[in-house]
């Protein structure tokens, strides 16, 4: 194969995922983003030779889909630009290893059992996600889910109700599917694909999965919503001044919402404690329940916690949520950094972390679950809340003053409306230097905002969700199955 072939398959594939992804966010691209470099992999003669092609096409896509990770940090420190250049450099490592594991996985499912790549594209993709993610979690502390494929697919609602089924796992193999689709058209036109009635049977059965899941989708986002609840969002500091200047379409909500750190002194756990006093008498002149963002401290084990308080009208303590997942390195230091940057450079936090968010009860009867900072970014957040089933919506408060380039808060915002769909409760975002917006239970952006108040009336989705009760154990059991049953695991010819 000439260079100048892969060259071009490569460049488009990056340019079409590059757009794909927010924040330019033309999500349509993605469901042939992945054709161009199939199509040049999977023709290669060996293994070897489409690893080595694929490699460096996932360097290059995963540096330019989280670009926004090198500049995630808030000082001029020195320290601080070498941990999140370093962090981004590793991530396009994973990123590169994991995208190699796809292209080979694909063509050893396409050369040796002679599936269709309608089939075995979505297969070796979905592998490779779930790959990285654990990679990711095991190195560097934090999760991949700001790229997986899902995220391209948050403009279209159709696609992403599928999250409700197996998470964006699903939503993936949705696009994963078409784009095998588009593969096999073209290896067919071009005659490199020959008759196999293994093959026909199989695109047959992944057209009829994509029709399927599509109809699904549309259902889905007919559902009509009866009650609501109205919240004010303040994605500002919480001081005399910020709290004199609500409008009083604000102060009628059932409740208000203050981001991340909204309160800039740290409060102890208890309403007694000198500390927490200013804060109590901001709210009372508020004079409506508030969630707001502080910094709790407990003296029994001592622990400082990143969490959101409750507070009653009258000022009065009620109960919090702490951080669950801390961010790596500059709050918790992951286990790679330990060995590829000198400990001495790296300014750990003090914070300790939550063993698993909290759902708090409202006066207006309303059971909140929350989420501080990137815990949005995490499925199981959302997952263990709703569990239960008595979480009617969820609250997400952050502050992305960290990133300058804006583009951060785009992917927070699509892992949000994720996060909506998978456990079908509409999310309500509070976000300073960021976007703040109302998601309702079908992962549609009803209000978005940025660092301006307003207040909107919030439609309660209590919609059952296969995944949060199952996972994705059942969706990724039956589309196995599926497969297995029309292709088979022996060589076809």
């Amino acid at each position: 194969m000439r260079a100048s072939v892969y060259l071009s398959a490569a460049l488009t594939s990056l340019l079409m995922l590059r757009l794909s992804y927010p924040p330019i966010h033309l999500g349509w691209l993605a469901w042939a983003a992945l054709a161009p470099i199939t199509i040049v992999t999977v023709a290669s003669t060996s293994t070897h030779r489409a690893l080595v092609l694929s490699f460096p096409v996932g360097i290059a896509w995963t540096l330019v889909t989280v670009d926004w990770v090198r500049t995630a940090y808030t000082s001029s420190n020195s320290q601080d630009w070498q941990a999140m250049w370093s962090a981004w450099l590793v991530l396009g490592l994973i990123g590169g290893f994991c995208f190699a594991c796809f292209s080979t996985g694909h063509w050893l499912l396409s050369h040796n059992l002679k599936w269709p790549s309608a089939m075995a594209l979505p297969l070796a993709w979905g592998v490779s996600e779930e790959l990285m993610d654990s990679i990711c979690r095991a190195l560097a502390g934090t999760t991949s889910d700001t790229m997986r494929l899902a995220l391209t697919q948050t403009n279209c609602a159709i696609v992403v109700q599928s999250a409700d089924l197996g998470g964006t796992l699903a939503v993936g193999w949705v696009v994963a599917s078409i784009n095998g689709c588009v593969v096999d058209l073209a290896r067919a036109v071009t005659r490199q694909l020959p008759p196999c009635r293994v093959r026909r049977r199989g695109i047959l059965v992944s057209l009829v999965l994509i029709g399927l899941m599509l109809s699904y989708g549309r259902c889905r986002c007919e559902a009509a919503f009866g009650q609501t609840v109205r919240v004010g969002v303040v994605p500002l500091n919480l001081t005399q001044e910020s709290a004199r200047g609500l409008s009083q379409e604000i102060r009628e909500s059932d409740f208000i919402v203050w981001p991340e750190h909204a309160w800039n002194e740290t409060i102890g756990d208890v309403n007694r404690t000198r500390a927490s006093e200013p804060l109590r008498e901001v709210v009372r002149s508020i004079g409506r329940p508030v969630l707001v963002g502080v910094d709790r401290l407990v003296s029994d084990p001592p622990a400082l916690y990143n969490s959101v308080g409750l507070y009653s009208p009258s000022g009065v303590f009620l109960e919090s949520s702490d951080k669950r997942f801390l961010g790596p390195v500059n709050e918790a230091m992951p286990p790679l950094a330990r060995w590829l940057i000198p400990s001495q450079t790296i300014a750990q936090m003090p914070y300790a972390s939550s063993r698993r968010s909290r759902a708090l009860s409202l006066p207006c009867g309303s059971r909140v679950g929350i989420g501080v900072c990137h815990d949005v970014c995490y499925p199981e957040w959302s997952r263990d809340l709703c569990r239960t089933g008595d979480v009617d919506l969820l609250v997400s408060c952050a502050s992305e003053g960290f990133d300058g380039t804006g583009r951060a808060a785009r992917f927070t915002l699509a892992c949000a409306q994720l996060r909506a769909v998978e456990s079908r409760r509409a999310t309500v975002r509070c976000v300073r230097r960021g976007i703040s917006a109302i998601i309702d239970g079908s992962g549609r952006v009803l209000i978005r905002r940025t660092n301006h108040p307003f207040v909107a009336d919030v439609p309660l989705d209590v919609r059952w969700s296969l995944f949060v009760t199952h996972g994705a154990t059942p969706f990724v059991a039956g589309v196995s199955l599926t497969v297995l049953l029309s292709c088979g695991v022996r060589r076809a010819y």
